[in-house]
């Protein structure tokens, strides 16, 4: 059995916040799609972005952005992919939360043309 070193046990990354299970359709629009907020425990957090579309008609707009507290928002989608498919974004966008911030995923710009649903997931600890 491992001696333990007195140190607390790290904590699990878990999921903070997602879309439900059906994805999120995208819209002829923008808005938040989900959001987290961190505890205002005096501790700063540490999250990461992941985002999956799967597009079945070539789009027009659709991009995503994470933004956190006053810090300027991140693409993690460019959208307008131009053909069917499942295109994963920019590989998880992982970032420093301060405490009581809010960390939104937005769609950021109207798909204007086709069709595609987005699965999106705010992963943390």
């Amino acid at each position: 059995m491992p001696r333990s070193l007195g140190f607390p046990p790290l904590p699990q990354a878990r999921i903070l916040a997602s879309t439900p299970g059906t994805g999120y359709t995208l819209v002829n629009g923008t808005g938040a799609v989900i959001s987290w907020t961190a505890p205002n425990d005096g501790n700063v957090h540490f999250v990461t972005t992941a985002i999956q579309v799967v597009v079945t008609s070539g789009e027009t707009g659709g991009q995503f952005q994470v933004a956190t507290g006053s810090v300027a928002a991140v693409t993690i989608d460019a959208g307008g992919h131009g053909s069917a498919g499942s295109y994963t974004g920019s590989e998880g966008v992982s970032q420093a939360v301060l405490p009581g911030q809010t960390v939104t995923v937005n769609q950021s710009t109207a798909l204007t043309v086709g069709a595609a649903v987005a699965y999106i997931a705010i992963i943390g600890a």
